[in-house]
């Protein structure tokens, strides 16, 4: 007979481990959510990453053909994906394949803008 309470108090627990651990993750899923989804935090985030690129394109006198240092750039920054465009023609995409080479691209390539 304690045997089969012992089990019960397990599986209880088990179960109340498994519910309280399940609660604990859609918690933490809401908050992260929330703070990613709002836009007010998007546009810091963003504001403060062009000023790092500025800062850093002036520091080092970066034009737009210097791939490698912006690509150097793009690598150090977590989750950065970067287009540059002059005249609406991509000289610069981080998101291309390195074998890609686009610095003799002349077609026109609409640009996203921020919204």
């Amino acid at each position: 007979m304690q045997y089969l309470c012992n089990t019960r108090g397990i599986v209880f627990y088990v179960f109340f481990s498994a519910f309280r651990f399940f609660i604990c993750i859609m918690l933490m899923i809401s908050v992260i959510n929330a703070r990613y989804s709002d836009e007010d935090y998007i546009d810091q985030l963003t504001t403060e990453r062009v000023k790092d690129f500025q800062k850093y394109v002036t520091d080092n006198r970066l034009s737009s053909s210097d791939k490698d240092a912006i690509s150097q750039w793009v690598k150090n920054e977590p989750l950065s994906v970067m287009e540059i465009y002059r005249s609406n023609v991509l000289i610069f995409s981080s998101y291309a394949p390195e074998s890609y080479d686009i610095t003799g691209n002349t077609a026109e390539a609409p640009y996203y803008e921020l919204v």
